[in-house]
């Protein structure tokens, strides 16, 4: 089994959880306002797909709904991306990998 493989295979089974923030939206982004740290943050269209699958779905589930809507893609790939973007949004102090 390559490495990478392992490790997607490990982080699948963290859970997303989501952080109390102050949630805005327009018709194209989501707009965050972080209170302790004075920051907006912008969601791109991707991010904010993966933001939105954050309900209680594990890492996994959270793969198998994006991966679904781009069945052209590697999946991979995609859960490459998404577990990247979860580590992201938990940096950001958007959410918390349990």
């Amino acid at each position: 089994m390559k490495m990478e493989k392992y490790v997607i295979d490990v982080l699948k089974g963290l859970k997303p959880k989501k952080i109390n923030v102050k949630k805005f939206r327009n018709e194209k982004d989501f707009l965050f306002l972080r209170d302790k740290a004075k920051k907006i943050l912008v969601l791109n269209h991707t991010a904010r797909e993966i933001y939105s699958a954050c309900n209680g779905a594990n890492a996994g589930k959270i793969i198998r709904t994006i991966s679904s809507k781009y069945p052209d893609i590697d999946i991979e790939k995609i859960s490459i991306d998404v577990l990247i973007c979860l580590r992201d949004l938990e940096i950001r102090g958007l959410l918390a990998l349990r």
